[in-house]
């Protein structure tokens, strides 16, 4: 006897219980147990991954770019780039499921410029402090 439907069901066979059988309900035809579609006809059987799965910021990027604001000349720049970079590679990592990249090279480039004008500040007091 066969059992149409998505679910497994077991069957015997002279006295002894044989392995799971799944059956596509669209054909009726056994495919494998892990199968998400059918091999003949194409139906979707089984568990379905969702099409379209919501994405979420990465928090390093929001990070990178509010203390690339807020700490434009201070140590707060090179924490930027620390956390602009490794959102960078998160997002690139995520296979889509994060976002926020854009964020991310903005608080990358924040950071390299308060990291330059920190630079600047400490060359032009240095020359300060020696021409006294």
């Amino acid at each position: 006897m066969r059992e149409f439907g998505c679910t497994p069901t077991n069957y015997y066979n002279e006295g002894q219980l044989e392995a799971s059988r799944m059956y596509c309900p669209k054909c009726g035809r056994e495919t494998a147990e892990d199968a998400v579609i059918c091999p003949s006809c194409g139906h979707s059987i089984g568990q379905t991954l969702p099409l379209y799965a919501p994405r979420k910021t990465n928090g390093k990027a929001v990070a990178s770019l509010v203390l690339g604001l807020v700490w434009c000349l201070g140590i707060g720049s090179i924490i930027a780039l620390v956390l602009g970079y490794g959102a960078k590679r998160e997002i690139e990592d995520s296979r889509g499921t994060q976002e926020g990249s854009g964020l991310a090279t903005a608080g990358i480039v924040l950071g390299w410029i308060g990291v330059v004008c920190m630079i600047i500040y400490g060359i032009t007091m240095c020359s300060a402090l020696t021409t006294l």
